[in-house]
């Protein structure tokens, strides 16, 4: 494999539905000095078909990684992949949205400037049905991405995400323990607003599917409450508090005193076994969920304790 600026990871799973176009979409992009990375995760349908037809296409171009290997699922899949790039830039890309013309082009633009510098670009995402027709934007964050957000919300969309040589190799250089770690997108945000740079860009370059696997919700009034309350109160077998310590257990050495301090006090929130207790501490914590209504739900779940998990030992 020759070398190109860019590593593109596409993770596939069943997706052969939608990943013509999302191909399509990746090689009409006006930046080309790119390499595409596939890995299939056990598809039973025709995905792995369509991949090696792209592949014979574009030889040098498109790659598909055939070692066997089933992962379990998209967060598995794509720390396995990124085992493969060596470009100076990494991108994810989901099976089954479309990139703009420019996606590329912006993402690498914006992280140029933080050469030699842990960073990570990400975007809004255009939200759409499954053909395509506009239905909403994913939300905005109110204030510059930072650890002490991310502890408790993730901004990061895994296919708007790219990062820099030095970003990766902080990746890279600690593998968590994947069953505490929520998705791929989030650990690289978490990771990256401790020791790096993060970039939102609020122009959307992607559009973003939806679908009966992947909804995102843009309802309005009541429903919207009532759906953003759900999500964020639904118990999950991994918690924010597993990801927070699996987090402090690799870097705990490495993050300042007052990100020690910020540390014990989320976990005291989200696991102390004394409601009264994750009320307080929950209150100093820094919520940025992209409106007032997931600031809510997300102060909502840890104080009824939806991310409690028994700790000993939090420093």
């Amino acid at each position: 494999m020759d070398y190109k600026l860019i590593d593109i990871l596409l993770a596939t799973y069943n997706g052969s539905r939608y990943i013509e176009e999302q191909i399509d979409s990746i090689l009409c992009q006006t930046f080309s000095d790119w390499h595409l990375i596939i890995h299939d995760d056990g598809s039973s349908d025709n995905t792995l078909d369509i991949v090696k037809r792209y592949v014979a296409a574009h030889p040098g171009k498109i790659f598909l990684v055939e070692d066997g290997i089933k992962t379990g699922g998209a967060k598995n899949n794509f720390f396995h992949l990124m085992k493969f790039s060596t470009s100076d830039y990494v991108m994810f890309c989901d099976q089954d949205d479309v990139w703009e013309n420019d996606k590329i082009s912006t993402a690498i633009e914006n992280l140029r400037t933080f050469e030699g510098v842990p960073a990570m670009y990400c975007a809004r995402t255009n939200l759409v049905d499954d053909r395509l027709r506009h239905i909403g934007y994913g939300k905005n964050p109110e204030k510059k991405p930072a650890l002490e957000y991310a502890l408790v919300h993730n901004i990061a969309t895994g296919c708007t995400i790219a990062l820099n040589r030095a970003g990766y190799n902080l990746i890279m250089r600690k593998r968590p323990d994947l069953n505490n770690v929520l998705m791929h997108d989030y650990w690289v945000y978490l990771v990256v607003s401790a020791f790096g740079v993060v970039i939102f860009d609020k122009d959307s370059k992607i559009k973003y599917r939806q679908h009966a696997n992947n909804f995102y919700g843009a309802s309005n009034g009541f429903s919207l409450w009532f759906s953003r309350l759900k999500r964020f109160i639904k118990k999950n077998e991994i918690t924010l508090s597993m990801q927070a310590k699996e987090f402090f257990d690799l870097y705990g050495d490495e993050i300042s005193a007052s990100n020690k301090v910020l540390y014990s006090r989320f976990i005291n929130a989200c696991c102390s076994d004394c409601i009264i207790k994750r009320f307080y501490y929950s209150i100093g914590l820094f919520y940025d969920c992209g409106s007032r209504i997931d600031n809510f739900a997300a102060f909502i779940s840890i104080v009824t304790g939806r991310h409690r998990t028994n700790f000993v030992n939090v420093r």
